[in-house]
């Protein structure tokens, strides 16, 4: 059984990247909300949509990196 402090950075790195893919993902709707103003943008929607976003490219990252 491995120690907590045994953990490599690339287990590290994949062990965050899920969490703050969409958290990234989020942030950049809602900077892209601000900076394109439109009138019949609802702003809920292009963060949810970053969001979403995120969470698929960190689901595809996981998927492509080989497990050991």
């Amino acid at each position: 059984m491995a120690e907590q402090g045994d953990m490599n950075m690339r287990d590290r790195v994949l062990t965050w990247l899920p969490y703050a893919l969409p958290v990234l993902g989020g942030f950049l709707g809602m900077v892209w909300v601000q900076v394109n103003r439109a009138d019949q943008l609802n702003p809920v929607v292009a963060v949810v949509l970053g969001v979403v976003a995120g969470r698929l490219l960190a689901g595809l990252i996981l998927r492509l990196v080989p497990a050991r």
